[in-house]
């Protein structure tokens, strides 16, 4: 059964294999509507990041601002498993560490700053 849509990791190949973070969210979204309900288990995109497992959930527009929709799949703080948070939309985004929280906040959840 897959389980997750792995995102390339931040490091030196990434370069020749990541895609930003909304490209993949379409693919995943592509492929997802093509899969029987046995292969509907898989989760994605997913980051392996500092504070845990981020997913990206979807983009949307949440009061006239265009976001990520995001939530924690496993997390260094139990507290943060599960919540949905937003960040900004950027189209360039590749990782984790490329987001801002959305609407102007200085974190994403109380406790879980940007990296």
């Amino acid at each position: 059964m897959p389980y997750y849509q792995f995102v390339e990791r931040d490091t030196g190949p990434q370069g020749y294999f990541g895609v930003p973070l909304a490209r993949g969210h379409q693919i995943f979204r592509d492929a997802y509507a093509q899969v029987s309900g046995l292969a509907r288990t898989v989760r994605g995109p997913v980051m392996s990041a500092m504070p845990g497992k981020v997913c990206v959930d979807g983009i949307t527009e949440v009061a006239g601002e265009k976001v990520f929709v995001l939530h924690l799949i496993q997390a260094r703080d139990p507290e943060l498993v599960g919540r949905p948070f937003f960040a900004a939309y950027d189209e360039n985004a590749t990782w984790f560490s490329d987001l801002k929280p959305a609407f102007g906040a200085r974190r994403f959840l109380p406790g879980l700053d940007p990296v």
